[in-house]
């Protein structure tokens, strides 16, 4: 699955490798201590790196590793029925970001993530303020979803849905964490099952 394309090497380690140290470190640190950080960080530099399906299968089961590692230490943090509302919004958005992920143009999954979460960091910066209901939790499931599967990138509608409705951070990291154990393990079988691996 995983496919390193660069034949430059330090010594006898590949350089790719070395650059995927890099950014697991990185965005692992994050992962840990805000619970959205590794795909926002590492799918960009690992398109620069690995093929636009490989990097995104890459940061789709390291995702996976690093929830899972996470998420029995503050699973009592986790608010349930959200969980819920938020699996079942993203149900229909996965089967979209499928068919992106197998017929949308390379360069444009690249381009894709960038733009999404420029955008997310501008409404960010603007402090944009969204008032929680039950439809708009099911209406962030679903972008996520179809974000996951297609581009591997859950973070950015939950990070602006629950940062505008001011959701304190313990929560928040409960919540994307346990999510993303979730979406990433069914858009990794999605991937697989219909697009096979590089």
């Amino acid at each position: 699955m995983i496919a390193l394309h660069s034949e430059r090497e330090v010594g006898t380690v590949p350089t790719d490798l070395l650059i995927l140290f890099a950014i697991v470190l990185l965005a692992a640190s994050l992962q840990s201590s805000t619970g959205y950080g590794f795909s926002m960080i590492g799918t960009p530099i690992l398109m620069m790196v690995y093929p636009a399906h490989t990097a995104i299968q890459i940061n789709i089961i390291l995702s996976i590793v690093l929830s899972a590692l996470i998420i029995y230490r503050i699973r009592k943090e986790v608010d349930y029925k959200l969980l819920k509302r938020l699996i079942i919004g993203s149900i229909p958005g996965i089967i979209i970001g499928i068919f992106i992920y197998l017929y949308l143009n390379i360069n444009w999954l690249k381009f894709s993530v960038g733009i999404i979460i420029l955008l997310v960091t501008f409404f960010i910066m603007f402090n944009v303020s969204i008032n929680r209901s039950k439809r708009k939790d099911f209406t962030t499931g679903g972008i996520s979803g179809t974000l996951t599967t297609s581009i591997g990138v859950p973070g950015p509608p939950l990070l602006l849905y629950f940062s505008g409705s001011h959701m304190d951070m313990v929560t928040l990291r409960s919540m994307t964490l346990a999510y993303y154990l979730f979406i990433f393990t069914v858009s990794l079988g999605m991937q697989v099952t219909f697009g096979g691996t590089e």
